[in-house]
């Protein structure tokens, strides 16, 4: 993703960056498969930890509640989601040589919970913790405004379901009551887009090609 580039526009000789962003992971199945326990073992003071996740979190398909899916958690009555730190189980079999004996399941913790636990990483050394909400995808509606689209919106499962981009509202959320530096990349990316999908607005053959984009990502 974005990691990949972010070094370009760096300076070389005093920083180095170490992305270690993959396909497909949650703030889950990212600590489950042992990523964080690296970072942890070489991020030192002084460093930055940029920490992004959602895409995957928000997965309550059949096919991804064990593997990726994060639950937000009940909201109280101001709307703000649990930060609840989850507990190691049995692994499934069907997962042990992934991720070892012992696991986080979707059933243990929340989003903002595991999110904590990256930012504890950070703060244990002396690094500074940043939270960045997840990016806008090409979801654009018939106005030409990208419609909400990191939420849990699987009815099939027994599982809870979100609207509005919850999982972005929990990560601004997180960054507040954590006192943590926050980038929006959320609203910068929505903006980029639906500014693009306006300034294209009299180019039908542009705006038709955004619109397939958006079917695909």
């Amino acid at each position: 993703a974005w990691g990949e580039f972010l070094q370009y526009f760096l300076s070389s000789d005093s920083i180095a960056v170490q992305n270690y962003a993959n396909g497909g992971r949650s703030t889950r199945n990212f600590i489950n498969e042992g990523t964080l326990d690296k970072i942890a073992s070489q991020i030192k003071k002084g460093d930055y930890l940029f920490i992004q996740f959602g895409h995957n979190d928000a997965s309550n398909s059949s096919g991804h509640l064990e593997d990726r899916f994060v639950p937000l958690g009940k909201p109280d009555a101001k709307g703000i989601y649990p930060t609840t730190v989850g507990k190691k189980v049995a692994t499934p079999a069907s997962l042990v040589d992934k991720y070892g004996k012992e696991f986080y399941s979707y059933e243990s913790g929340t989003f903002k919970g595991f999110l904590l636990q990256y930012i504890e990483v950070a703060r244990k050394v002396g690094a500074t913790p940043v939270l960045v909400s997840p990016v806008a995808r090409l979801y654009f509606g018939g106005d030409g405004k990208l419609t909400p689209h990191h939420d849990s919106k699987d009815t099939t499962t027994k599982t809870q379901t979100t609207k509005n981009n919850a999982y972005v509202e929990a990560v601004r959320q997180l960054a507040q009551e954590q006192k943590v530096a926050f980038i929006d990349g959320f609203e910068l990316t929505k903006q980029l887009y639906e500014e693009a999908y306006a300034k294209a607005n009299n180019n039908k053959k542009f705006a038709q090609q955004l619109m397939s984009m958006g079917d695909s990502t």
